[in-house]
């Protein structure tokens, strides 16, 4: 009873929250709809129902299935369309713009014939008018004249931030160089660029230019059950991140159900820890163990709708001893105590076993309690009245004081951008990293530990500028070879069909003359293992 009063509390406070959503962004106070031919008349009578009653969405779902004419008649939709509209708003916009620019041209030469001061006076007059206008009616129809897909938007936006990033990092190394050596300042100045700003304006210069040491928001996701996996890779990224004396703050987003207590415990332990303080972004679900690993953040926030909570825990014994015994599948084993086979799938559960079981489920969720009571500032009393594995919503959980705020992931990088630097701006970068391409060979490779994957990429990449110097149609162009990386994707692909790392060391090695050319003074250092293993195969 309990549990489905929990449940329906859920709902009920989801479904509301969507309902006021739908009211407030379409407006639908009262909307008046046609009720049909009146009694004393054939004439169709308009009548007005209040969308705010929740009598009216009841009804709507007892209904069903709604056509898009009766989405249109209580306002739920604008419009319906046969065909997806944007392709003509496109070219309607393109039309539009070049219509709007031959009538600026046509413009520009009519008031450059001007003749005489009043004249000129206004005709210039007009122009402003009609530029005014102009603009105004801008705002009519659609602007755009080319649709672009989210990834390539986002690439491009990429792209155009990492070129105003080099450029003024460029600008400032310039400027550092030039500051130290008067030799080189007169250099730059010969190329024709000029100290200490170097032909950019002052204000701009200091407004805009990219900082070598800029500082950094880390936004760290945790998705899916929180396993023994996922929590030593969160950990290992969260230590990168600790010895990244740039990044001022670290936003934890979770999208969890929850998972195992011991790897919840390892990752709360490891933010608890960071120098750096850490922002939570709650998204749809952060339950059980992915509220335990947000309890201790400086500042929490979830979307009214994210499921949340779950304060509790909860133990399972797989007992499959009677199933066995009915297939004739006996199991016996020799321990040196009681609790030797416990979690054992053919052991039955005994009294002792049980009481063990509580003993452990009992410590961690005190353990839980006590997190999540000492990070939210909260009364112990308190914690257990809102726990017991209650889950509550976003919306909920703020009123009790388990979530700070209501908002998503831009929210709370906001606000640790606005809190946590210097000037209230900072790059952010997303956890964890993209690796390298030397990255991605290496761990093809195998273990990079002893220098083997940084040896072979340096050979293949050796073999392949040597490939580009030789004579021959392709070769000769060092661009075309290299944007595709042929070479490198043909070896590594031959590698991984035909034989491991020590194939490669064999074939790396024997393209490559150790007796002479290039790499005569190349000194090769491997362990034992791999040693052994070369001469064997030799």
């Amino acid at each position: 009873k309990e549990h489905r009063q929990n449940m329906t509390s859920i709902i009920e406070s989801i479904d509301e929250h969507i309902i006021n959503n739908i009211i407030q962004s379409r407006s639908l106070y009262n909307v008046a709809i046609d009720i049909g031919p009146s009694s004393s008349s054939n004439k169709s009578e308009v009548g007005t129902i209040k969308m705010s009653d929740r009598k009216i969405w009841d009804n709507l779902r007892d209904y069903g299935t709604l056509t898009g004419d009766n989405a249109i008649e209580i306002g739920l939709i604008d419009e319906l369309s046969l065909i997806d509209p944007l392709d003509s708003l496109l070219i309607d916009a393109k039309e539009k713009n070049k219509r709007k620019i031959r009538k600026k041209s046509r413009k520009r030469r009519k008031n450059g014939n001007g003749i005489g001061g009043d004249s000129s006076s206004t005709s210039t007059s007009n122009s402003i008018t009609d530029d005014d206008n102009s603009e105004k009616d801008e705002l009519n129809y659609f602007r755009a004249e080319k649709k672009i897909s989210l990834l390539e938007y986002s690439s491009l936006l990429k792209k155009k931030s990492k070129v105003e990033e080099t450029k003024w990092k460029i600008r400032e190394t310039m400027d550092t160089l030039s500051r130290k050596s008067s030799m080189t300042e007169t250099v730059f100045g010969i190329l024709g660029y000029s100290a200490p700003n170097f032909n950019v304006d002052e204000d701009d210069y200091n407004k805009n230019s990219w900082k070598i040491n800029k500082e950094k928001i880390a936004v760290v996701n945790i998705t899916g059950a929180i396993t023994d996996s996922i929590a030593t890779s969160v950990i290992q990224t969260l230590r990168k991140i600790k010895d990244d004396k740039n990044v001022k703050c670290v936003v934890l987003r979770v999208d969890s159900p929850g998972g195992s207590s011991t790897a919840s415990e390892l990752i709360h332990q490891e933010c608890k820890h960071l120098p750096q303080p850490v922002v939570c972004s709650l998204s749809n679900t952060a339950a059980s163990g992915g509220y335990y690993v947000a309890a201790n953040a400086d500042r929490i926030f979830a979307l009214p709708t994210t499921v949340t909570g779950s304060i509790g825990v909860f133990g399972i014994k797989l007992d499959m001893s009677e199933l066995a015994s009915s297939y004739g599948v006996n199991f016996d084993c020799i321990s040196t105590g009681i609790h030797s086979t416990a979690n054992g799938p053919f052991q039955p559960l005994t009294k002792k076993m049980e009481m063990n079981f509580s003993r452990n489920v009992d410590r961690v969720y005190d353990q839980f309690k006590q997190v999540v009571a000492s990070g939210r500032s909260l009364d112990l009393d308190y914690v257990q009245l809102v726990a017991q594995g209650r889950v509550w919503t976003g919306e909920q959980a703020k009123e009790i004081g388990l979530v700070d705020e209501l908002g998503g992931i831009s929210r709370a990088i906001s606000y640790a951008k606005r809190n946590h630097t210097s000037d209230g701006d900072a790059d952010v970068e997303m956890w964890p990293k993209r690796k390298t391409l030397m990255e991605k060979i290496s761990k093809l490779l195998g273990d990079n530990s002893d220098g083997k994957g940084m040896l072979l990429f340096n050979i293949i990449w050796d073999e392949a500028i040597s490939l580009v110097s030789d004579n021959g149609d392709e070769r000769q162009n060092p661009t075309s070879n290299f944007e595709s990386d042929l070479f490198v994707r043909r070896l590594l692909a031959d590698v991984m069909i035909n034989g491991g790392v020590d194939q490669l060391y064999h074939h790396a090695l024997g393209t490559h003359s150790i007796k002479g050319g290039p790499h005569a003074n190349i000194l090769l250092t491997m362990n034992e293992t791999d040693a052994i293993s070369m001469m064997l195969k030799d």
